[in-house]
């Protein structure tokens, strides 16, 4: 498409497993893009719609589209900012299932000394139920924000080319039903093959 770019398109079929078990087939459609500039930024977005079947649960069944457009900008090779806003639909007969959601994300990336690269992140999110269940006594819509940090060690590799990093996560989450409200932390530490 040009020397300043990129953009591919894909099917992809996946399948999800709870407890051994088929519990979400889709089969999707992907679109992606990314445009870059001289002056070191880059507008970049993605396209998805999926079509979703629960082979033992037809209230799961359904259809999914998504979508993200975003900017990023890079500060000398070292390091990047950016933000995007992601838009997703999700339409089946299960009422907990049946929503549209929108994100907002702030992101970046900065390489520091000792060999590691720091990818913090915040976002904030709505969730909206196109249908809620009339037995609920309150409206279930969230609104959620959270973040993430990674840290990744870049200069030591183990066995044929991994490297580690950890990533800590957290959620919260407000609902107008207050049995719905949480917050989630998360921790993972691991190692991934570089290329």
């Amino acid at each position: 498409m040009g020397p300043n770019t990129t953009a591919s398109f894909a099917p992809v079929v996946t399948s999800r497993l709870i407890g051994g078990n088929v519990y979400e087939n889709r089969v999707a459609l992907e679109g992606a893009f990314e445009r870059r500039s001289l002056q070191g930024g880059s507008i970049f977005g993605l396209l998805s719609g999926a079509k979703l079947h629960n082979p033992t649960f037809d209230l799961l069944d359904g259809y999914e589209t998504g979508a993200e457009i975003g900017f990023r900008r890079s500060f000398g090779g070292r390091g990047l900012i950016g933000i995007s806003v992601f838009f997703e639909d999700k339409s089946v007969d299960d009422t907990l299932e049946n929503f549209l959601r929108q994100r907002l994300t702030i992101f970046g990336r900065a390489d520091a000394r000792g060999g590691f690269t720091l990818r913090p992140s915040v976002y904030v999110e709505h969730k909206r139920f196109r249908t809620p269940s009339i037995l609920f006594t309150g409206d279930p819509d969230e609104t959620s924000w959270g973040g993430t940090f990674r840290i990744e060690k870049n200069d030591v590799f183990f066995g044929n080319g991994f490297s580690s990093f950890l990533l800590v996560t957290y959620q919260q989450t407000k609902s107008g039903i207050e049995a719905f409200s949480y917050s989630e932390t998360g921790f993972e530490l691991g190692l991934e093959r570089r290329f």
